[in-house]
C-alpha cells in the first residue's frame, strides 16, 4: 500500500509541474523582472508545495515527505514577495501610505475571516461541534505579516526626512533578521515561530532596491549560473542533510542559505517567461490555499479516517483547491470594496 501512496502522491506533483510549466514561453519583449505575472506564477508554485508538509504523520510517505521539506521555502517566498510588493508601494504609488493600513488590514484579514466562516459552518454542518473562536482566529502567517508592516510603517515615516532611502531598508532588515535569531533562540519557548521563512522579508526588501542590478545579473550566461546554482544547491542541501542538527549554524544559517540557492536557481530558470493561465489561477488563490488546507485535511481525518494516505493527500488537494476558489471568489468583491 506505501508503494501506490507514493505512486499516487508522485502523480499529483507530476499534475502539478504540468499546470506550472504546460505552455510556458519565453517573453517576447524585455523581461518583466518581478512582474505582477511572475510573482502570481511563485506564489502558485509556493503555495502547492506548503500543503504538502502539513500532512498528518499517519497519511504521510516518502515522496509526500520529501516535496514537504522545501515548504520553508515556499513560505520565504510569500514572506519575500509581500515585502517586494509593499516597498514597491511605497516609492512607486502615489499616497501608499495614506491607506497603508486599511488595505493591509482588508487584504490580509478579509480572506482569513471568510475562510473561518465557510470552515464554521461546514464543521458545524458536519456535527463536529467548532469552537467559536474559529470565526475570529487569526492564521500565524498573517500574525507576522502584521507584525512586519507595523515595523515597516514606522520607518517609512522617515522616508521624507532621510536623504539616503538605502537607510530605511537596512534599519527594516536589521530589525526583521533580529527577530528572526531571537525566535531561533527562543523556539523552545515560541514553537513554531518560522524563524527562517521570515528571513524572505529581507529577501524582497533586497530585491525591490536592487532590481536593476539583479535583472541586468540574470542575462547573459545564463546556463552558466543556472548549472552553478543547480550545483550549489545540490551541494547545500547535502550538507544541510548531514548538519541540519547542528546549532544555528546548520541548523540556521545553512538552511537559510539554501533557500536563497534554491530561490534564485527558480528565479534564473523562469524570470523571463510568460506563464499559463491555469498556474496564475493557482498564484491568484494561494493565499486562500494556504489559510484552508489546514481545515481540509482535519475535516477529512475526522470525517473520513479510514481513506488511505494517498487518497487522503489527493483528497485534500481537490477539496483546498474547491474551497479556495469558492473563498477567494466571496472574499474579492469585499476587498476591492473596502479598499476603496
Amino acid at each position: 500500500m506505501t508503494d501506490v501512496n507514493m505512486l499516487i502522491t508522485l502523480g499529483l506533483l507530476l499534475v502539478f509541474a504540468l499546470v506550472a510549466l504546460w505552455g510556458v514561453r519565453k517573453e517576447e519583449g524585455p523581461a518583466g523582472f518581478f512582474s505582477k505575472d511572475y510573482t502570481t506564477f511563485l506564489k502558485g508554485v509556493a503555495a502547492i508545495i506548503v500543503v504538502f508538509v502539513h500532512f498528518p504523520p499517519e497519511y504521510s510517505n516518502p515522496v509526500q515527505d520529501l516535496a514537504g521539506s522545501f515548504a520553508y521555502v515556499g513560505v520565504t517566498v510569500f514572506f519575500m514577495v509581500s515585502a517586494y510588493g509593499m516597498c514597491h508601494g511605497v516609492y512607486a504609488k502615489r499616497g501608499y501610505m495614506a491607506s497603508f493600513w486599511r488595505n493591509r488590514l482588508v487584504s490580509l484579514l478579509i480572506p482569513n475571516i471568510v475562510v473561518n466562516i465557510v470552515f464554521y459552518c461546514a464543521e458545524s454542518f458536519a456535527g463536529m461541534g467548532p469552537l467559536p473562536k474559529l470565526l475570529y482566529d487569526v492564521n500565524y502567517y498573517v500574525v507576522i505579516l502584521l507584525e512586519f508592516c507595523l515595523v515597516f510603517y514606522l520607518v517609512m515615516l522617515f522616508k521624507d526626512k532621510v536623504r539616503n532611502q538605502k537607510v530605511l531598508d537596512w534599519v527594516l532588515i536589521g530589525i526583521v533578521t533580529a527577530s528572526a535569531v531571537y525566535r531561533y533562540f527562543t523556539d523552545h519557548v515560541i514553537p513554531q515561530g518560522w524563524c527562517y521563512e521570515r528571513m524572505g522579508l529581507v529577501w524582497g526588501i533586497l530585491l525591490y532596491r536592487y532590481r536593476g542590478t539583479l535583472l541586468a545579473w540574470t542575462r547573459g550566461h545564463t546556463l552558466w549560473k543556472i548549472l552553478a546554482f543547480a550545483v550549489l544547491s545540490g551541494l547545500l542541501g547535502v550538507l544541510y542533510l548531514k548538519y541540519k542538527l547542528v546549532w544555528f549554524w546548520g541548523a540556521f544559517l545553512l538552511k537559510i542559505v539554501l533557500a536563497v540557492a534554491l530561490i534564485v536557481l527558480v528565479t534564473l530558470l523562469t524570470y523571463d517567461r510568460r506563464f499559463n493561465r491555469a498556474i496564475l489561477s493557482l498564484g491568484r488563490n494561494s493565499y486562500e490555499i494556504y489559510l484552508s488546507h489546514g481545515f481540509v485535511m482535519g475535516m477529512l481525518a475526522c470525517l473520513v479516517p479510514v481513506l488511505p494516505g494517498g487518497a487522503f493527500i489527493a483528497a485534500t488537494f481537490a477539496c483546498t483547491l474547491a474551497v479556495s476558489y469558492a473563498a477567494h471568489a466571496l472574499a474579492k468583491p469585499l476587498v476591492g470594496a473596502l479598499r476603496k
